[in-house]
C-alpha cells in the first residue's frame, strides 16, 4: 500500500483484494496483528489514559497533513500544535535525534503552507511520553538556547508555492 502513495480509492482497494486472495498473505496478516495486539493494547491505555483528553484540549484535529505535495506528512495538526507519536524504540542517539529533526522540520514548514504552529508534542507511546513544548522554547532548546522570550517566536517563513516542485531528500 505505501507504494501507491496518492493512489485513488478504487486503485488502493483492487490492490488490497488481490492481496487478500492469497491465501498465505491472509495468514501472514493474521500472524502479525495477533502479535502485535499487546503493544497495541499498551498503545491504546496510554492513550486513553490522558494523552486523548490533553489532545483535545488543543483544538480542532487534522490527520495526515501533507506538506511539500505529500513528501512530508505530519502526523496531526491539533489547533496550532504539531503533534508526532512514534512507537518504536530508541535504542541509539540517532533515533531520537531523527524523530526531533522531523518535527523540527514540520514545524518549519507547517506555516508556509497556510498551518500556524505555535507548540509541538512529540508522543513516545512505547514509552508513555507526551511532551509539549511551545515552539519558540523547542527552538530555543535546539539552538543551545536555555530560553528565549515568547515574543521572538517564529512567526511564518515564507510562503511556499502549492506547485513547486519538491526535491526528495538525498541520503546521508
Amino acid at each position: 500500500m505505501h507504494e501507491l502513495r496518492s493512489a485513488n480509492p478504487d486503485e488502493a482497494r483492487e490492490r488490497i483484494q488481490a492481496v487478500l486472495r492469497e491465501r498465505r498473505a491472509i495468514t501472514a496478516y493474521a500472524t502479525a496483528a495477533r502479535a502485535a495486539r499487546p503493544a497495541f493494547a499498551a498503545f491504546w491505555a496510554s492513550y486513553m489514559s490522558g494523552f486523548r483528553k490533553m489532545l483535545c484540549g488543543y483544538g480542532p484535529v487534522t490527520a495526515s497533513l501533507s506538506l511539500l505535495d505529500g513528501l512530508r506528512i505530519v502526523d496531526f495538526l491539533v489547533g496550532t500544535t504539531i503533534v508526532e507519536y512514534n512507537t518504536g524504540h530508541f535504542d541509539e542517539v540517532h533515533h531520537l535525534d531523527a524523530f526531533v529533526e522531523q518535527v523540527l522540520a514540520y514545524a518549519l514548514l507547517a506555516p508556509g503552507f497556510g498551518h500556524p504552529v505555535t507548540a509541538v508534542v512529540l508522543y513516545l507511546a512505547r514509552y508513555h511520553v507526551p511532551t509539549r513544548y511551545p515552539l519558540d522554547t523547542f527552538l530555543a532548546h535546539l539552538a543551545g538556547q536555555p530560553s528565549i522570550p515568547s515574543k521572538l517566536t517564529v512567526d511564518s517563513p515564507p510562503l511556499f508555492k502549492q506547485n513547486q516542485t519538491a526535491r526528495r531528500p538525498t541520503a546521508r
